[in-house]
């Protein structure tokens, strides 16, 4: 029995377009693999800068398990991914060396890679 106290919750369920939400997802996927690499510079930083006496305190301990926790998330939401994903489907990719356009299609079609 729910609460009476409880507020209803109303979720959208108007979908967004689907141009809309490819560029929505490409923004979440550079957000979960920008992050993550940020925290690795932040972390040399943090044991450079921080003298011995306030590395023992509990807040230099706590910004220490937050950081492994984003390393482990950012983790995650890469492999995750990239298991969803495994080779961009639809991504184009130049090669500035060669001169040549390299388009990366559907691995499900079986043309894989096609070269001009």
């Amino acid at each position: 029995m729910p609460s009476p106290f409880a507020l209803p919750v109303y979720i959208s369920t108007i979908p967004l377009p689907a141009a809309l939400q490819a560029e929505f997802d490409a923004i979440v996927n550079v957000l979960e693999t920008v992050f993550p690499t940020v925290l690795i510079p932040l972390a040399i930083c943090l044991f450079m800068f921080t003298k011995p006496e306030i590395q023992r305190k509990p807040i230099f301990i706590l910004n220490v398990l937050s950081i492994m926790l984003g390393l482990v998330f950012g983790g995650i939401a890469i492999a995750t991914m990239v298991s969803r994903h495994p080779a961009f489907i639809g991504a184009e990719c130049a090669f500035i060396g060669e001169g040549r356009r390299v388009v990366v299609t559907s691995w499900d079609s079986g043309a894989g890679f096609s070269s001009s």
